[in-house]
């Protein structure tokens, strides 16, 4: 019987791989996910909005929601890490009041919103 050493550096780098891959990828993608469908429906509704514009804003939340649930179904623990992600983008949506792209300031929370507008 022949056998071959493995360095522990190349075991502990599969390892890495493994979590990265099964655990914090599908949790990247929930929380895209949850933070990319309601933006996309948003744009995807705006009046006078380019048809281009529309059909990718739309099309990328189920397109980003299928890859999720693609990574889901690799092994018993994904399912989890994707809906801890989404929940998680959920959880940080429900506090934003204004996303906005241009000019720079992009997001502003609801408690920013309300001290503004009783002051």
């Amino acid at each position: 019987m022949i056998a071959v050493k493995i360095p522990m550096s190349v075991l502990m780098w599969l390892y890495v791989q493994k979590i990265f891959f099964v655990h914090v990828v599908p949790l990247l993608v929930g929380l895209t996910v949850a933070a990319v469908y309601p933006v996309g429906n948003r744009v995807a509704a705006k009046a006078g909005a380019a048809f281009w514009r529309v059909m990718l804003m739309s099309a990328l939340g189920p397109a980003l929601m299928l890859e999720g649930w693609r990574l889901a179904v690799r092994s018993p623990w994904t399912p989890l890490a994707y809906g801890l992600g989404y929940g998680l983008g959920a959880a940080l949506l429900s506090r934003v009041h204004t996303l906005r792209l241009w000019p720079p300031k992009i997001i502003t929370r609801r408690g920013a919103q309300a001290a503004r507008r009783s002051a």
